[in-house]
């Protein structure tokens, strides 16, 4: 039997892709065990739930950008990127599926920005670093920031800032702020 929602109930769920509260108020039960999921009919305005072992039909999402809102140094953003997964190259070898973004063209860096306005942080890591004298994309992408050669380089690391006048800045690589992950392939 079915229970009315509680106005207090929906932060209980979580999106399939990470950590991110569903913001969806429209739950016409809330789920007895915690293998409940949540469906809805196409052209439906409600949501439904059902032990996840039930079949209905589904949709991917496949996003290119994520935005992770936990604060970290740069090195540890990069290493919780490289962690969200792995492909094989051949049978022996690995590869990271996910890197810290690297901005390279103009829609990137404007898909940046929407993701960063989400951010728990005033900026957010990208894969921007100074290193060996010069700045580096992970991707080794070409820099497209001019004045970018005037910045402090001493351990710098880049953010996309969410708000300001400029798109970009770079930062001491200790401090911690949340970041955006990019997927490579």
């Amino acid at each position: 039997m079915d229970r009315p929602v509680p106005r207090n109930a929906v932060s209980q769920w979580k999106w399939s892709h990470g950590n991110e509260t569903a913001s969806y108020r429209a739950f016409t039960t809330i789920p007895w065990l915690s293998e409940h999921c949540a469906y809805t009919n196409k052209g439906s305005k409600t949501w439904y739930t059902d032990p996840c072992d039930n079949l209905h039909s589904f949709s991917c999402f496949d996003e290119r950008m994520v935005l992770v809102r936990e604060n970290k140094t740069w090195e540890e953003a990069l290493r919780h990127c490289r962690s969200l997964g792995r492909v094989s190259t051949n049978h022996s070898t690995f590869t990271h599926l996910y890197d810290l973004a690297s901005l390279i063209t103009d829609d990137d860096h404007t898909l940046a920005r929407e993701k960063a306005q989400n951010a728990t942080t005033d900026e957010v890591w990208t894969g921007l670093r100074f290193l060996a004298g010069q700045w580096w994309w992970l991707d080794r992408g070409p820099m497209l920031y001019r004045d970018i050669d005037r910045c402090p380089t001493s351990r710098s690391c880049g953010v996309i800032e969410k708000k300001g006048t400029t798109s970009f800045s770079t930062r001491n690589c200790e401090e911690r702020r949340n970041f955006i992950c990019y997927k490579r392939f």
